[in-house]
């Protein structure tokens, strides 16, 4: 599903399609320190968030923080294809979309 930016005033509908075009770009890596911060945020919520409740990421890029949430259901959100097609590979059993969390509609 594209994402409608139309609907949101102009200043966040531009924001949003920056964010959104350097995404898309298939050379965009995500640093060391990213990393490491998705396997500590993923350890800290695995402990926080109870094992029976579903996951809602909104910017969940390439899925990489749900994906250290197995046996739950996890639904991802973010404006870039390219990301959500990673994401799709890494948690399969996962749904996800594209839209921006401004329009948020599932």
């Amino acid at each position: 599903m594209e994402t409608d930016l139309q609907t949101l005033p102009e200043l966040t509908r531009v924001h949003l399609e920056r964010v959104r075009n350097f995404y898309d770009n298939d050379s965009v890596e995500r640093t060391a320190s990213s990393r490491s911060l998705h396997t500590l945020l993923g350890r800290y919520f695995a402990q926080m968030v109870p094992k029976d409740v579903s996951v809602l990421e909104v910017g969940c890029g390439d899925g990489s923080l749900l994906a250290q949430f197995p046996e739950r259901n996890v639904t991802g959100v973010d404006l870039s294809e390219p990301q959500l097609e990673r994401a799709r590979r890494r948690v399969p059993e996962g749904r996800f979309f594209q839209q921006a969390g401004e329009s948020l509609q599932l």
